[in-house]
């Protein structure tokens, strides 16, 4: 299964849809993505699967912006977006 990420901020849902899948804080909180930049980090994390990331819909274009990896939305229920982050 992918690993999943908060970007600029953490889904607190996603401790129950996405359990055992998280980036987690050494702390056991949710860790979260400061910004573009720390995307291509966590991408080579992941064990070769997409990073799901997590974000607001207003903040998508920065990571849509991004020229160090790809993004595809997978889906948006208007409150937060789903997106597959990938190696260029």
């Amino acid at each position: 299964h992918s690993k999943v990420i908060g970007f600029t901020a953490v889904s607190h849902n996603a401790e129950f849809y996405a359990a055992g899948r998280l980036f987690r804080n050494p702390d056991g909180t949710q860790s979260k993505l400061n910004g573009p930049a720390d995307v291509p980090t966590r991408i080579a994390e992941s064990d070769g699967r997409p990073l799901l990331i997590l974000t607001r819909p207003d903040l998508f274009k920065h990571l849509e912006d991004a020229r160090e990896f790809e993004i595809e939305q997978i889906a948006d229920n208007g409150e937060l977006i789903i997106a597959a982050a990938t190696r260029r």
